[in-house]
């Protein structure tokens, strides 16, 4: 039965004895001691004898059902028996670190739950017995992961956090050859990104041909400051938003102005029949454009026009897809006049993919036609089109990646993997109710997120990374009560 129990607890030293076990209430508690057998002083080689024995409590965070495991660890104290040399010592246990409080399996086991970002500090904690407070400065000291090498494409982008009021949004840069986070810098702010950028070696920096990123002019001028052979990219993702944006925008006009009608409507009928306003309900203008509004929205290839009619209670009757598209177009003279205008840019997208070597040609073409289009909304999308022509032109661009499989693939430069991947920092942030450690999270985020992260050899002390961001306490008086 000991046996078992060592081999089940893992209990690594080969001379430990378990003298006592009991379960209560879903805890196993185990008393080890060493094997008594003669020991000699290290320095003088003299007998040494026991000047007694003393307990220490561990948590050994092995079973993870639900029960928790403490060790009753019994260790002698020795003296040698010389008295020139008087030498002391205690019994030496593999099985924790001298002043620990739980055995040398916490760590692995703190980082392996670390590897989910869904799990918070408290959750992992609470399954292993231990504070939040030793599960972070756990993590804190074997985990401390470098920036990984430039690759030839990198993406930019940023992501709020909000750690403090000058550091909301730290910027995350991704290779896009791998998919694996390269770092992740505190701030976008020009004196953090300046710093970073400068302490990458140049012939590092010059390995770089294509940097991908928003329409955030600071990341585009990234390649005249910092990587003078890299050419700027645009990512597709945005120009599309941008449209879809406006879009969107001219939608909630025409609601809005919809509701004002409504309010103007209720108002008279109020005084007409002496009734005080109470409330307003929604029109079938203001419901069609709420839920409908995915007509003008969607790319006219994505909707499924062989759905089944299904019954609209607001409307009173049975719809399908051509009805919802006639219904909310008939609202405006404008709207098949902007759908036709949206769908030809979806068309150059698509036409681009395949022929990228005519993108240039044709999204001249494009702008000219958008420049005296009778759409307000569209000559304003030209002049972006005109702006970010040369990136716009270069995201086109095809290049060999590796995937998930390991494999090589074709795939066209995009910042679809850091969109992707900034909802993990968020999610972690939610998780978590907010972070003030910029540290922790970037070496949590970019220890669930990369392929092999390593861990330290040899653990750092808490000074090195213990940070305090509380406020210092001000001048005060201590008041005394008089008795």
């Amino acid at each position: 039965m000991t046996d078992s129990i060592i081999d089940v607890l893992n209990l690594v030293d080969d001379d430990l004895i378990i003298t006592d076990h009991k379960t209560i209430n879903q805890t196993l508690y185990v008393e080890l001691e060493k094997k008594l057998s003669p020991m000699y002083c290290p320095l003088c080689g003299s007998r040494m004898y026991s000047k007694g024995i003393y307990q220490r409590t561990i948590n050994h965070p092995v079973l993870q059902d639900g029960r928790k495991v403490i060790l009753n660890v019994k260790r002698r104290k020795w003296k040698c028996s010389s008295s020139l040399c008087n030498y002391m010592n205690s019994d030496n246990f593999k099985l924790f670190a001298a002043y620990k409080h739980s055995s040398n399996l916490l760590p692995l086991l703190v980082l392996k739950e670390m590897k989910d970002l869904t799990n918070t500090a408290e959750d992992i904690a609470h399954k292993l017995n231990v504070s939040d407070s030793t599960v972070i400065t756990t993590f804190m000291s074997y985990v401390d992961l470098p920036r990984l090498p430039l690759s030839s494409v990198i993406s930019i982008d940023e992501v709020y956090m909000n750690f403090d009021y000058r550091h909301k949004y730290p910027m995350v840069i991704i290779d896009f050859i791998t998919g694996e986070p390269i770092d992740i810098v505190m701030s976008r702010r020009e004196e953090d990104t300046n710093r970073y950028f400068l302490s990458i070696p140049v012939e590092e920096r010059n390995n770089v041909q294509f940097l991908i990123c928003d329409m955030y002019n600071p990341y585009i001028q990234y390649v005249k400051r910092y990587f003078p052979n890299a050419k700027a990219v645009v990512d597709c993702f945005h120009v599309t938003k941008y449209m879809i944006g406006k879009l969107d925008s001219y939608i909630y006009k025409l609601t809005k102005q919809f509701r004002e009608r409504d309010l103007n409507l209720l108002e008279e009928k109020n005084l007409k029949s002496n009734r005080e306003y109470k409330s307003i309900k929604t029109s079938k203008e203001v419901y069609i454009l709420s839920k409908f509004k995915w007509v003008l929205l969607e790319k006219q290839s994505d909707i499924d026009y062989s759905s089944e009619r299904k019954w609209c209670p607001f409307l009173n009757e049975y719809l399908d897809t051509f009805q919802k598209e006639k219904m909310f177009l008939d609202l405006d003279p404008h709207f098949r006049r902007l759908r036709e205008l949206k769908e030809m840019y979806h068309a150059f997208d698509e036409d681009s993919k395949q022929h990228p070597e005519y993108v240039e040609s044709k999204l001249n073409e494009l702008i000219s036609y958008y420049q005296n289009c009778d759409q307000q909304i569209f000559r304003e999308f030209a002049v972006l089109l005109k702006k970010y022509r040369k990136e716009i032109i270069l995201s086109y661009t095809f290049v060999d990646v590796i995937d998930k499989n390991g494999t090589t693939v074709h795939r066209r430069l995009s910042n679809a993997f850091i969109e992707s991947f900034n909802r993990k920092p968020k999610d972690l942030k939610r998780a978590a109710c907010g972070l003030a450690n910029f540290q922790y999270a970037r070496n949590r985020i970019l220890w669930s997120t990369r392929n092999d992260p390593a861990m330290l050899a040899k653990p750092r002390d808490i000074k090195e990374f213990k940070v305090h961001t509380g406020k210092k306490r001000g001048h005060y008086k201590k008041q005394t009560r008089n008795v």
